[in-house]
C-alpha cells in the first residue's frame, strides 16, 4: 500500500512539475522542452504503479505500451533540445532532420507492439534476461528491440557530444554550470529509462531502488528549473500548497458529509453515482475559485512580497509625465517608480549619445551599465520593435558580450524607446520578486506606460534645441548688428588714428622735452591698445547665415512654443491661453525661427507677471496676412522706452544681452512681416504679422 502511495505521489508531482514548467510565463522554447523530456519519466511511473498493483494483465499491456512511447520518444526530443541549448542553432534544414527524427519513435514504437505478442510481462523480461531462449520464440521482436536500442544510443551520444562541445562557446557562468548539470544528470536518467524494467523488476527488492532513483530525479528537475529560472511563486503555491490541501479537503468532505447521501441523492434524482460524483466535483472548484485567486495571491506575497496592482500604479504614474521636460527629471522620475513603488532591484535608464556611440545612463555615480549604438541589442531591439523578455532573445544570441552585462546586473526586460524611426534611449528591468516572472498582462501595461516615455524625451530634445538655436541666433545676432554699429566703430577707429597720426607728426617736426615726448607716446600706446580691443571684439563674429523660410503653421508652432513654456509657467503660477479658432493659418517663414521669436516674447512677459496673472496667445486671419498676438496683463512697459525695447544691446534687465527683441524684430523682418509692442494700462500687446503662406 505504502509503496502505492508513493508511485501515486510521484506521479501527481511529475504532472504538477510539467504543467508548471510548460506554462510558465514568458513560454519559451527551453522549458518546453523540459517539461516534455519528463514525461517519460512520469510514463515509467505510471507504468511501474501498474505493474505493481495489476491483477491483469491488461494494465501491464498499457504500461508497457506508455512507457515504451515514452522512452524512445525521450531520446529525439533530448536530441532536439540541444539544438535550443544554451544557444538556438536551428536551421530551415534541420526541421527535416526533426521531422524524421520525431516520425521514427512512432513507427519503431508501434513494430514493437504489434511484435511483442507475450501476455506475461515477468515471462518477457525473463526472456530478455535469457535471450537465447527468446530468440526461438519471436527473433524479429528481439531483432526489432536491439535495433532501437542501437538507434537511441547513437541519439544520446550525438547530443551528449553536442552539449559538451557548447561548453567552448562564449558562455555565461550560469550557463556554463547549467549545461554541466544537464549533461550529469540527463545521461544517467537516459541510461536508467532505456533499462528501467531489465534493471529493477528482476531484483528483490528492485521496486524501492525503482522508487529511490525516481524521487532523485524529481528533485533534480526542479533544481533544474530553479537554475533555468523557470519558476513562478503563484504557480508553486498553486500547485505544491493550494491543489493539494483542497484535494484533502474534498476527501475529508466526501468521506464525512457526502458519501453516506449519495445513495440517497442517486437514486432519488434517478442518476448514476459516477455522474453525480462528476457533478459535485465541479460545484465544489466553481464554488472554490475565488478561494483559489486570493489564497494564489497570499501566499504568493509571502514568497515575495511586491505591488498587488501594477496596472492602477503605473496609470497613476502615467500623467505626470506630461509635466517633465528635462531628461535628468525623467531618469530620477523613472527610478522612484520602478524602484520605490514597484520594489525593483534593478532599473536602468539609458539614452543615446552619439558622441560616445554608446546607450549609457544618464545618473552621475551609476553603474557602468552601457552598451553601443551599433552592437547586438541594438540590433535586436531594432528589428523586434517591442518589450523583449531576456530569456527569450538569449536563446538566438551570436556573441554574448551584452548579454553577459543583463545577466550580471540581472535583468529581465529590455524596454525600446523609439522617437520616429530612432532608437533613443533603453530601459533595463530586472524582476518585479524573487521566483516571480513579468507576466503577459503586467507586459501590457508597461507597453502602454512606456508609449509615453517618447513624447517626453522628444520634448526634452526639442528644448535643447531651442536652447541651442537661442545660442546660434545669438551669435547671429552679433553679424545681423554689424551694419548697424559700421558707422560707430569707423567714428571709434578713426579717433584714435587721428591722435596716433598728430601725435606722431608732433614728435616728428618738433623738438620737444624727454617729458613732452614721453606723454605723447603713451597716448599712441594707449590709442593703439583701445584700437585693438575693439577689433578683437569684431573678429570674434561668426560667418553670418542667412535663415531659409518656408510654409509654417503658424497655430501649431503656437501651440509647441506654450508647451515649452508649461513647465516654466507653473512655476512661476503664470495661466497660459490659447485661441485659434478651428481654421489653418499658415505663413511663410522658419518655424524653429517663429518658435525663438514666440519665446523671446513669452519669456519676457512671464519673467514680469506677477502670480496668477496670464498670458495669451490669439491668432487671426487676414486676407493675405496672419496675426499673432501675444498679450499678458502685467506692468506694461514704460513710455520712455518702448520705442528703443527692439535696438540690439539695448536691455533693462542687469544680466541681460539686449539682443532677444533685436534678434526676433530680424527673423520677422526678414520673412517680410513686421512686429509692434504696445503698452496700455492693462498689460501689454505684441503683434507679429506674416505674409499668408
Amino acid at each position: 500500500m505504502a509503496i502505492g502511495a508513493v508511485l501515486i505521489l510521484l506521479f501527481t508531482l511529475d504532472i504538477a512539475l510539467i504543467y508548471l514548467i510548460y506554462t510558465y510565463n514568458p513560454i519559451g522554447s527551453i522549458n518546453r522542452f523540459l517539461s516534455l523530456l519528463l514525461i517519460p519519466v512520469t510514463f515509467t511511473n505510471l507504468e511501474m504503479l501498474f505493474l505493481y498493483s495489476a491483477r491483469k494483465s491488461i494494465p501491464i499491456e498499457i504500461g508497457l505500451n506508455m512507457a515504451i512511447f515514452g522512452i524512445i520518444f525521450f531520446f529525439p526530443l533530448f536530441y532536439h533540445f540541444s539544438y535550443y541549448f544554451p544557444r538556438k542553432k536551428v536551421k530551415q534544414d534541420s526541421q527535416i532532420l526533426f521531422a524524421v527524427l520525431y516520425l521514427l519513435p512512432i513507427f519503431l514504437g508501434v513494430v514493437l507492439i504489434l511484435t511483442y505478442k507475450s501476455k506475461s510481462s515477468i515471462l518477457f523480461f525473463r526472456d530478455l534476461i535469457q535471450p537465447q531462449k527468446y530468440i526461438h520464440k519471436n527473433p524479429l521482436y528481439f531483432g526489432i528491440y536491439s535495433a532501437v536500442l542501437v538507434y537511441l544510443l547513437s541519439l544520446l551520444s550525438i547530443t551528449v557530444y553536442r552539449l559538451a562541445l557548447s561548453l567552448k562557446l562564449n558562455l555565461l557562468k550560469r550557463e556554463r554550470k547549467t549545461v554541466i548539470m544537464v549533461l550529469v544528470g540527463f545521461i544517467p536518467l537516459s541510461l536508467i529509462l532505456l533499462f528501467n524494467n531489465l534493471i529493477f523488476l528482476p531484483l528483490k527488492g528492485g521496486i524501492y531502488f525503482y522508487l529511490a532513483g525516481s524521487g532523485i530525479y524529481t528533485i533534480y528537475f526542479l533544481i533544474l528549473i530553479f537554475q533555468f529560472g523557470y519558476i513562478d511563486r503563484k504557480a508553486v503555491s498553486r500547485f505544491f500548497i493550494i491543489y493539494p490541501s483542497l484535494l484533502g479537503l474534498i476527501l475529508l468532505l466526501y468521506n464525512k458529509l457526502l458519501a453516506p447521501l449519495n445513495s440517497l441523492i442517486a437514486s432519488s434524482l434517478f442518476i448514476t453515482m459516477p455522474f453525480l460524483i462528476i457533478l459535485e466535483l465541479l460545484l465544489f472548484f466553481a464554488l472554490s475559485a475565488p478561494l483559489i485567486r486570493i489564497l494564489e495571491d497570499r501566499i504568493g506575497f509571502l514568497l515575495s512580497p511586491s505591488p498587488a496592482n501594477i496596472r492602477e500604479i503605473l496609470s497613476l504614474a502615467g500623467p505626470e509625465l506630461a509635466e517633465i521636460i528635462d531628461i535628468t527629471e525623467l531618469d530620477q522620475f523613472l527610478v522612484k517608480l520602478f524602484i520605490q513603488e514597484l520594489h525593483l532591484k534593478q532599473f536602468y535608464f539609458l539614452i543615446r549619445d552619439t558622441n560616445t556611440k554608446k546607450y549609457h545612463s544618464v545618473r552621475r555615480n551609476s553603474p557602468e551599465v552601457s552598451f553601443p549604438l551599433e552592437g547586438e541589442l541594438a540590433e535586436k531591439l531594432k528589428n523586434l520593435h517591442k518589450i523583449c523578455d531576456i530569456q527569450k532573445i538569449a536563446l538566438s544570441w551570436e556573441q554574448g558580450e551584452e548579454l553577459e552585462l543583463l545577466d550580471r546586473y540581472r535583468i529581465s526586460l529590455v524596454v525600446p524607446l523609439f522617437t520616429e524611426h530612432e532608437l533613443d534611449a533603453v530601459c533595463l528591468l530586472g524582476e518585479p520578486g524573487v521566483a516571480r516572472p513579468w507576466h503577459q498582462p503586467e507586459t501590457e501595461e508597461l507597453e502602454i506606460f512606456f508609449s509615453g516615455i517618447p513624447v517626453v524625451i522628444g520634448r526634452w530634445q526639442t528644448h535643447i534645441k531651442a536652447i541651442e538655436m537661442e545660442q546660434k541666433q545669438a551669435r547671429i545676432e552679433k553679424i545681423a548688428v554689424l551694419n548697424e554699429i559700421t558707422s560707430e566703430v569707423a567714428h571709434e577707429i578713426r579717433n584714435p588714428l587721428s591722435i596716433i597720426a598728430t601725435s606722431a607728426e608732433t614728435i616728428a617736426s618738433k623738438k620737444l622735452i624727454p617729458a613732452e615726448i614721453e606723454r605723447l607716446a603713451n597716448d599712441i600706446q594707449e590709442e593703439t591698445e583701445r584700437m585693438s580691443n575693439l577689433l578683437k571684439r569684431l573678429l570674434s563674429l561668426p560667418t553670418q547665415k542667412k535663415i531659409q523660410h518656408s510654409r509654417t503653421d503658424i497655430g501649431e508652432a503656437v501651440s509647441r512654443t506654450f508647451k515649452l513654456l508649461s513647465q516654466k509657467a507653473q512655476e512661476k503660477q503664470v495661466h497660459l491661453e490659447f485661441s485659434c479658432g478651428s481654421g489653418e493659418y499658415y505663413a511663410m517663414i522658419n518655424r524653429e525661427a517663429f518658435i525663438q521669436v514666440c519665446l523671446n516674447l513669452s519669456l519676457n512677459a512671464i519673467e514680469v507677471l506677477p502670480e496668477n496673472g496670464t498670458l495669451k496667445a490669439v491668432i487671426k486671419a487676414g486676407r493675405d496676412t496672419v496675426d499673432v498676438y501675444i498679450t499678458d496683463n502685467g506692468p506694461g512697459i514704460p513710455e520712455n522706452i518702448i520705442s528703443r525695447i527692439f535696438e540690439p544691446f539695448f536691455t533693462t534687465k542687469p544680466e541681460g544681452t539686449g539682443l532677444g527683441l533685436a534678434i526676433s524684430k530680424r527673423i520677422i523682418n526678414e520673412a517680410g512681416g513686421s512686429i509692434k509692442a504696445e503698452s496700455t494700462a492693462e498689460g501689454t500687446v505684441f503683434r507679429i504679422r506674416l505674409p499668408g503662406g
